[in-house]
């Protein structure tokens, strides 16, 4: 009697991706806090100065995480490290309007809005710990559709900015009040 025998060949191969470091994502955070930190209370991600660099004039912004220190910054400001822990203005497009902890985001936790539905413009975006004001176009004749907390702006996160066009009478202009 004949006996076969098979050999089983298995190969098996590794692939490595390089990446740039990102934080995660205020869905993941906890997760990534509770695997790798023994206290999750104490994982921090912030922008890192020193692993910073740019490719083609553009800042691509390195990332290190930590689960021994977290700090805590005013309001309009988030926590980046440069050398150590350092406070800096919140993004353009992004604000805090309390106080920031390093172990709840890396970047300051509200977005903008966005003043560009029909007859808005910008009022103020200079404040990096409230949301942007907008006001309506007067010297296109929009007016606000409901009469906002202020006369002369609104500021979308907190109220109705919707603008409509107001037919004035001949030789009547809108004021911005």
């Amino acid at each position: 009697m004949m006996s076969r025998i098979w050999v089983l060949q298995l190969q098996i191969f590794s692939i490595c991706y390089g990446y740039d470091m990102q934080c995660p994502d205020q869905t993941q955070r906890s997760t990534r806090a509770s695997a790798i930190c023994v206290d999750p209370l104490k994982y921090s991600c912030l922008d890192d100065s020193s692993k910073s660099y740019y490719v083609n004039n553009k800042k691509i912004i390195g990332y290190s995480e930590n689960c021994t220190r977290f700090d805590k910054e005013g309001a309009g400001k988030k926590i980046v490290i440069r050398g150590g822990l350092d406070g800096i203005k919140c993004d353009k497009y992004r604000y805090q309007p309390i106080p920031f902890l390093t172990n709840v985001s890396h970047q300051c936790l509200f977005q903008k809005s966005l003043c560009t539905e029909e007859g808005q413009v910008v009022a103020n975006d200079s404040m990096t710990n409230t949301d942007v004001s907008c006001r309506c176009d007067y010297t296109k004749g929009y007016v606000f559709l409901y009469r906002p907390a202020h006369p002369c702006f609104c500021i979308p996160s907190d109220e109705d900015c919707s603008c409509y066009l107001k037919k004035c009478n001949y030789n009547e202009n809108l004021s911005s009040g």
